[in-house]
């Protein structure tokens, strides 16, 4: 349940991200900032699911150090376009 939560928060925090990158702004920059976002949060997306059917079993497997990683990148990738939006 926690997985499911967090792409939901994960989801509204990108569609804040683009609407900021993209509201009265033009640039290169804002449409690649506002593309980078909305792809980290489906990269997001397909980590959590991976790891919701890695839990469904009564005895989960443990977490691959890969996925957490993914995970962790999708959440600075997200920052960095924050920073680059805020500039």
């Amino acid at each position: 349940m926690a997985w499911r939560r967090t792409t939901l928060a994960f989801a509204a925090v990108a569609v804040l991200g683009v609407r900021s990158a993209l509201h009265g702004r033009t640039s290169e920059t804002a449409y690649a900032a506002g593309a980078l976002v909305a792809l980290s949060w489906v990269a997001f997306l397909v980590v959590a699911q991976l790891r919701i059917r890695a839990l469904a079993p009564s005895r989960p497997r443990e977490v691959a150090p890969a996925g957490m990683w993914g995970a962790a990148g999708c959440v600075v990738g997200a920052a960095a376009c924050a920073v680059v939006v805020l500039r």
